[in-house]
């Protein structure tokens, strides 16, 4: 199953193919694999110290009143945090297809640390990508990475946090997937790494399900777990999702509040868009860049979000509410003071939503909240996001300024602004990949062959270094007998360009760079040379966020020959060729 409504896919260079269909193939020989599975269970009791145990937090309960609260401890398997139950089973099916080197991208450093630990384990080397921000932010895990023997590598691309060091793996991946394994720390990415990572995490909504009925005799009315990319509240909800009495809530990070445009709230205030390999809900402009996500956390600062996250959020099944920094800082002080237990940032959020909730409720009613990492690595920055706001002081574990946001009307505010910026964006369909039949493109190769020679198809990034000097340069170009010319779109998130054309894309964008002035120049071009051939040669993102109607027929005004997707596989352009071809 490669999508989930609309959600989900494998948007990725076509050379990566190959490799996610071998990954697939072998996920699913292994899930029917009893040696495999016997080995991966021994591994999750015997290394990891499963089960985890499910905490009943009476003094937090009593202090805030209303509803009992219970905190599954993923916090106290080895390495820290819920990662490790999905690393090990990608780590032992990377060594069952082969691969003899382990790759992977980490915002708070847990998934780099499980990783580095799977890898001294099996024996295989390790290279950890990690946005520079948040190895200065996470030094405790850097040094845990080191001592495990793995490379880290800072990340200085972007805004040099998860997402780009997500970019870095990837394109370490498509140049050597056949030796390695990309182990992707959530359930984001191309299919089959969503299904594979819930699969994996699973095992939490499994335990969790059992221990409140052997407990309490009865499930939980609800159950919470905060979302960056989504893993942990995945595996918590995989155990309730067919009790439909049982309420599934996410937590994603508000930052400074959403109005700021500080968070990293995808669900809330994203719209439909292609990152990383599928497609999902993303922090965008409304030309289809990727904005920058901030939180407290390091590990939820992540503009986008599992898509079976997006399509839970759809069917109402799961309820997405928000947490900004104030109120995470305030949820980890409580557990801290009144339990005795250092929680994650990240679980932080999910905390405050039960601490908002709980005085609400009935004490017969049970919250259990996915404690997802312990909080270690998060103690520096706890003092400095204090010293930054010397106003905060703890008084106590209600909630203060009566309650967290929950995500609801000022988030569905904000969503509503960023879908009718975004025009087309929730009904795009899934694919777009495709140049005309007939035409220009053709005649140019036929020239080409009439004359005994190879076609001359050059590729210029538009808006580098600047758009009047771009064009120049294709003037040229076509001076100098280029028969084709592929028209460069910049893109904030590559993950298949080379260094070069990744910095002249940055530098097009901080121009002002977009689609309306690439097919302006387009436009200029073609009156000049009506025999020469023209592309679009972009990511997806950029083009759904046009608009493909609209696209296809701008693009036609302005004499463009065909569209070239670079992150579209033949699999996924079906449904849009033929408005490129009628067009």
């Amino acid at each position: 199953m490669t999508h989930i409504g609309q959600y989900g896919g494998q948007y990725v260079p076509e050379t990566l193919m190959p490799t996610l269909a071998e990954i697939d193939a072998a996920f699913r020989a292994a899930l029917d694999d009893p040696a495999l599975q016997a080995e991966y269970a021994a591994l999750l009791r015997d290394y990891v110290g499963r089960e985890t145990p499910l905490y009943e937090a009476r003094r937090l309960s009593d202090a805030l009143g209303g509803a009992r609260i219970f905190l599954k401890r993923e916090d106290l398997n080895h390495t820290g945090a819920h990662k490790v139950n999905n690393v090990l089973g990608q780590a032992l099916l990377a060594r069952r297809m082969g691969k003899t080197r382990l790759i992977a991208e980490t915002g708070a450093g847990m998934h780099g640390v499980a990783t580095a630990t799977a890898a001294a384990l099996l024996g295989l080397p390790c290279v950890v990508y990690m946005g520079a921000v948040d190895v200065a932010r996470q030094a405790p895990n850097v040094a845990r990475m080191h001592a495990l023997g793995a490379e880290v590598v800072a990340v200085q691309s972007g805004s040099r946090t998860l997402k780009d060091a997500m970019n870095e793996a990837i394109r370490d991946w498509a140049a050597s997937a056949e030796t390695t394994f990309y182990v992707i720390g959530t359930v984001a990415g191309p299919a089959p790494y969503p299904e594979m990572v819930k699969a994996f995490q699973s095992v939490i909504g499994r335990e969790a399900r059992r221990q409140c009925l052997d407990k309490l005799g009865r499930l939980p009315n609800e159950v919470i777990a905060c979302v960056g990319g989504g893993s942990n509240a995945m595996g918590l909800f995989a155990g309730f999702l067919d009790d439909p009495a049982v309420r599934l809530t996410g937590v994603e990070a508000a930052g400074e509040g959403l109005a700021t445009g500080r968070h990293a709230a995808s669900i809330n205030a994203g719209a439909v868009g292609v990152l990383h390999g599928a497609k999902t809900r993303l922090l965008q402009t409304p030309e289809g860049q990727i904005r920058e996500a901030y939180s407290v956390s390091a590990g939820l600062d992540y503009p986008g979000v599992g898509p079976e996250h997006c399509h839970l959020a759809d069917l109402g099944r799961a309820r997405y509410a928000v947490c900004d920094d104030r109120h995470a800082i305030h949820a980890f002080d409580a557990l801290c003071r009144c339990e005795g237990i250092i929680p994650a940032l990240e679980s932080s959020h999910a905390l405050a939503e039960a601490i908002r909730i709980a005085p609400t409720l009935p004490r017969e009613a049970v919250l259990v909240v996915n404690l997802s990492g312990r909080g270690d690595k998060d103690m520096d920055n706890v003092a400095q996001w204090k010293a930054a706001h010397p106003d905060y002081r703890y008084d106590g574990p209600l909630s203060p300024d009566g309650g967290t946001p929950q995500g609801n009307q000022e988030a569905r505010k904000v969503c509503a602004a960023v879908s009718e910026a975004n025009g087309e964006a929730h009904s795009l369909p899934r694919t777009f990949a495709s140049s005309r039949k007939n035409g220009r493109l053709q005649a140019a190769f036929a020239r080409a062959k009439a004359q005994g020679r190879a076609a001359r198809v050059l590729y210029m990034p538009c808006g580098f270094p600047t758009l009047d000097e771009s064009e120049a340069v294709m003037e040229a170009l076509i001076a100098g007998g280029a028969d084709v010319l592929e028209l460069g779109v910049p893109f904030s998130d590559p993950i298949a360009d080379g260094p070069v054309i990744q910095a002249a894309g940055q530098k097009a964008l901080a121009g002002g760079v977009d689609l309306p002035a690439i097919l302006a120049l387009a436009k200029r071009l073609r009156a000049k040379h009506p025999d020469t051939g023209l592309v679009l040669f972009s990511y997806f993102n950029p083009l759904l966020a046009y608009g493909p109607a609209r696209l296809c027929a701008d693009a036609a005004a302005a004499g463009i020959d065909g569209l070239l997707a670079v992150d579209v596989p033949h699999e996924e352009e079906a449904e849009l060729r033929p408005l490129a071809e009628a067009a």
